[in-house]
């Protein structure tokens, strides 16, 4: 887990290509800005949240208990181009470590889960302190539509 600092509600997915087939916001969650600007929308315009990264070499089962409020699946192509690897990051920061890589098979295409809890507590508000949790699992899989699992924040509905 670390902490990765959102800006203007934006988490970037570095080193992703573009997702596969998704509309303008899947889930109020994640979007593909195009030109290889894959995004998670965050709750809070501003300040710190924590992430926590999963990778499998196969889909992991789906905890969509009282747990997650939002949970989205999107196919993700993989920019092996870059040195860092596809990461999860705010805006300006610095890539993490390297047990943050979300892309540990190569390039390629991934199915990403992006789950979703807090967004609510500060929407559209700045914070000092973490109030949001995304727990984001990649493993390598063959494009396939996007699916919206759980929807309940304010954020999701939107």
């Amino acid at each position: 887990m670390y902490l990765a600092h959102a800006w203007d509600g934006l988490l970037m997915v570095d080193g992703a290509a573009r997702l596969f087939d998704v509309p303008e916001f899947l889930g109020g969650l994640v979007a593909d800005f195009g030109e290889g600007s894959v995004v998670i929308l965050t709750g809070v315009n501003a300040g710190p949240v924590l992430v926590t990264v999963a990778t499998t070499s196969s889909a992991p089962d789906l905890d969509h208990t009282a747990t997650w409020e939002d949970i989205v699946e999107a196919s993700v192509e993989a920019d092996d181009s870059g040195l860092d690897g596809m990461v999860v990051v705010g805006p300006e920061d610095e890539p993490p470590a390297e047990s943050a890589r979300l892309d540990v098979h190569g390039g390629g295409w991934y199915r990403l889960r992006v789950s979703a809890r807090g967004r609510d507590i500060a929407y559209d508000l700045t914070t000092d302190e973490p109030v949001e949790h995304y727990l984001v699992q990649a493993w390598p899989q063959a494009p396939s539509p996007p699916s919206v699992i759980a929807a309940s924040s304010r954020l999701s509905r939107e």
